[in-house]
């Protein structure tokens, strides 16, 4: 019955096929209360912007139209896919833009063309600050049609691509952000320090103690190795630059039995070299540092007795001192932050090079056709099972599930690099 036939049968107050002389009456509070209840019987839609505002509530989402628009039902369908999403995993979505894209034609049909997650830079500041890394996804039109995913199970587009957010969010990109802005801030300190050295200038009158201490300052500054820091750095920065480009490339790489075999002995072993070249990196850079600090530090204890039992130290010569010791404090300080940051991006960039490893540990195939495409692929759909059904995938693989389940996809220390030391 349709919610508008109690109105109609008040408005002919009979019963419908009585005649008119043993017409039967219809009690106008009775039929309100039918129309009530039957309405009441239909959920509220909710509309596209209470949608919205939820999804930047509960996940930190914002819904952006492109080429297409989104409407309520889309997004309807995005709010039912993020329900799955595991409770640790929460976070990794906060500050993600969803893009409606229009139509997309690819040689893998609907699989490939229903959704894409990558990272932009964000210049223009409209969707994140400028210049940081903004998580985007993308969905076309093929997201939103039926689509099976793996044994009668539909496809949950969106749980796919927080596989892809997952794999790379608080990983591999914000630490290679943090590292790279790490290193723009070394720079401009570096700088400082140069300035700061220059001005330790040294006049005739000047006693032999005061030019004892600015011959040391120099030398650290010179023959200590201070000076080569900026080398350095940039150096490190062109190491972790060459690992990301082949963490990328290793990512293209299809699925196979053993990670070693499929991605050749010699990309293996590169890989492997890259890694301990950049831990040796690393390790000579921060003891360098160490060394540095504590000429430093005996040098700034030099001059504060100086300041009490010599009073033919110049002022202006005795500030340049004290502000170049302490620019040198600040460099070192940041030194360590930036070397900090550059072993946790590098431990992350094992997190495929994992899941690729556990995978050949405990004999865990490919189960869909697109987790035959690629790494990453095969990763994200693990993922998407893993939120979906957690016991299948667990009847699956015991050991796979393990990781993503009850370990929630963490990473053991000694594939952190140096995380598990004091640096």
């Amino acid at each position: 019955m349709s919610v508008l036939a109690p109105r109609a049968l008040r408005n002919a107050q009979a019963l419908t096929g009585t005649q008119p002389k043993d017409s039967t009456a219809v009690v106008d509070v009775a039929l309100g209360r039918e129309d009530a209840v039957l309405t009441s019987s239909f959920p509220e839609v909710p509309s596209l912007s209470d949608i919205e505002n939820t999804l930047v509530t509960d996940y930190g989402v914002t819904l952006i139209s492109g080429a297409g628009v989104w409407t309520a039902a889309e997004a309807a369908k995005v709010l039912q896919g993020l329900r799955y999403t595991p409770p640790w995993d929460a976070w990794v979505l906060q500050g993600c833009c969803m893009y409606r894209d229009g139509y997309a034609a690819t040689t893998l049909g609907d699989t490939e063309a229903s959704s894409h997650y990558h990272w932009v830079v964000a210049m223009d500041g409209t969707d994140g600050t400028p210049g940081a890394d903004v998580r985007h996804i993308h969905f076309f039109d093929a997201a939103f049609r039926p689509r099976e995913f793996y044994n009668g199970y539909a496809q949950v587009t969106v749980m796919h691509e927080l596989g892809h957010v997952r794999m790379e969010s608080g990983l591999v990109r914000q630490k290679r952000r943090v590292f790279l802005t790490g290193v723009e801030g070394f720079t401009r300190i570096y700088g400082g320090v140069a300035d700061d050295a220059a001005a330790l200038e040294l006049e005739d009158q000047d006693p032999p103690e005061v030019r004892e201490l600015v011959a040391s300052l120099r030398d650290l500054w010179d023959s200590g190795g201070a000076s080569s820091a900026l080398k350095r750095m940039q150096d490190l920065a062109d190491e972790v630059q060459y690992m990301w480009d082949y963490s990328q490339f290793l990512d293209t790489f299809g699925p196979e039995s053993s990670p070693g075999q499929s991605w050749g002995p010699n990309v293996w072993k590169e890989w492997q070299r890259i890694m301990t070249a950049l831990q040796g990196s690393v390790d000579a850079f921060l003891e360098q540092t160490r060394q540095l600090r504590i000429r430093a530090g005996k040098a700034d204890a030099t001059l504060r007795d100086m300041q009490v039992q010599n009073g033919e130290f110049r002022g202006a010569l005795r500030a340049a001192c004290t502000r170049f010791i302490r620019s040198c404090g600040t460099l070192f300080d940041e030194t360590v932050r930036v070397l900090r940051s550059a072993v946790e991006y590098g431990g992350s960039t094992r997190y495929l090079e994992y899941f690729s490893f556990l995978a050949y540990r405990y004999g865990f195939r490919t189960f869909t056709p697109y987790s035959t495409v690629a790494r990453v692929e095969w990763f994200a759909e693990t993922y998407q099972l893993a939120a979906l059904d957690p016991e299948e995938l667990k009847r699956m693989n015991s050991g796979i599930a393990t990781w993503f389940i009850d370990r929630q996809l963490t990473l053991p220390l000694h594939l952190q690099m140096f995380t598990d030391r004091d640096l």
